[in-house]
């Protein structure tokens, strides 16, 4: 089983919420965060598709949150 670790400086939300999004559609793969970093865990990882599709899904998770009030506002004045 390989193990990668990587680096980022996240919310503790964000990670756990990027993480349950990479476990339903890499159920294939274990997922895990510390303070500092993602730990992914599998047979053969393809390291640099796993890296992009893990900060492509932090980056998801921030906009989601940043967005979130003035979606409410929206659904709230309709």
């Amino acid at each position: 089983m390989e193990k990668l670790n990587i680096e980022v400086k996240e919310s503790e939300e964000i990670l756990k919420n990027t993480l349950t999004r990479l476990s339903y559609l890499y159920p294939e793969l274990k997922f895990s965060f510390t303070k500092d970093k993602i730990i992914v865990e599998g047979e053969k990882l393809e390291k640099s598709q796993i890296k992009q599709e893990v900060h492509y899904y932090i980056y998801k998770e921030k906009i989601y949150k940043e967005n979130l009030s003035i979606r409410k506002k929206i659904y709230d004045s309709i």
